[in-house]
């Protein structure tokens, strides 16, 4: 251990996680493709963050940054093939030709298909908080964010 460390809540960076990868969704990914408020709400998007990176830390844990930004990625990562793999979708959109096109299949299908980008999943931390740029050690715990999902989404 260090004198250069930081406490951080584990529901805090789920949060942030969340809103900052939210946010840097396309409108064509995250509104016509997973079509947030009928097939992935808010509350679901947070519960698989939650799932796929939350868990991979645990009250105590004591990592470097790189350590830290490396499982954010890896759980993005394995959400994002979790959704490619699980969600149809139905949409309609311009194909290579530039003409318009109607799909029914897999998230991942449509995506190649019509050349959309997924979603970031490689995060620095002074990305998700500027409060967190600068340590060597960063000390995970299980307390409440100290700010809400929404104040956080609001700011991204």
């Amino acid at each position: 251990m260090s004198d250069n460390e930081i406490y951080i809540s584990i529901q805090e960076l789920v949060f942030r996680v969340s809103a900052a990868t939210r946010s840097s969704m396309s409108e064509e990914f995250s509104d016509d493709l997973i079509g947030y408020g009928w097939q992935v709400d808010e509350n679901a998007f947070l519960t698989d963050v939650q799932q796929y990176v939350g868990d991979k830390f645990d009250d105590g844990d004591i990592l470097d940054k790189e350590m830290v930004e490396q499982m954010i990625y890896e759980g993005l990562f394995n959400l994002e093939n979790f959704m490619l793999d699980f969600y149809e979708v139905n949409y309609e959109g311009e194909n290579e030709q530039g003409e318009d096109e109607e799909f029914t299949g897999s998230l991942k299908d449509c995506l190649h298909k019509f050349n959309i980008p997924s979603f970031k999943k490689e995060w620095k931390l002074e990305e998700l908080s500027q409060n967190w740029n600068g340590y060597e050690d960063y000390i995970f715990n299980d307390s409440e964010s100290e700010e809400s999902y929404e104040d956080i989404f609001d700011k991204y």
